[in-house]
């Protein structure tokens, strides 16, 4: 490690280049903080200290009990014009999956009534749906929509494959 710079920064900074190059892959576990305090030559603490930086950056995750894997994906968009959840993900070179997901209709109570500019009582769509890559969890949609727009267009169908706000 060299001077100047806090060693947990350069460490830090070096499991990142490692992780953009693919030295460390996505989904593999870092090595343990032993191996990690041996290769940088530095305490559990500088290690824990990069390591931390490293999650909240979402480069690293915590398996409790098992280690710290690489992150799945860093998924950004910078784009200007709104894309779904499947465009930005392609962009990127992952698939999109849908990992879990319902459907239902309900009755809208007097809250979610005005916010969908229904009445108190009237059938909504309650969609949830965990959308991912690699198995992994990536966005959590939960929607609801006005039941009577969309039941008659077999909502179940495309809002639990397709984009269901493309169509409205």
């Amino acid at each position: 490690m060299g001077r100047g710079r806090p060693y947990y920064q350069q460490m830090r900074d070096d499991i990142k280049k490692k992780i953009q190059c693919g030295d460390y892959k996505r989904g593999q576990y870092l090595p343990c903080e032993k191996k990690l305090e041996e290769e940088y030559g530095v305490s559990r603490t500088t290690v824990r200290s990069a390591i931390s930086e490293l999650v909240q950056d979402g480069y690293l995750y915590i398996v409790r009990g098992k280690g710290t894997k690489v992150a799945y994906s860093r998924l950004t968009d910078n784009n200007p014009n709104l894309l779904s959840f499947t465009e930005i993900v392609k962009s990127h070179g992952y698939e999109p999956q849908i990992l879990q997901r319902s459907f239902e209709i309900i009755r809208a109570d007097e809250k979610l009534a005005k916010k969908l500019g229904i009445g108190a009582g009237e059938e909504a769509v309650h969609i949830y749906r965990v959308r991912g890559t690699d198995d992994e969890p990536v966005s959590i949609n939960d929607s609801y929509l006005p039941g009577k727009r969309y039941w008659e267009s077999k909502v179940q169908n495309f809002c639990l494959t397709e984009s269901p706000y493309m169509r409205i």
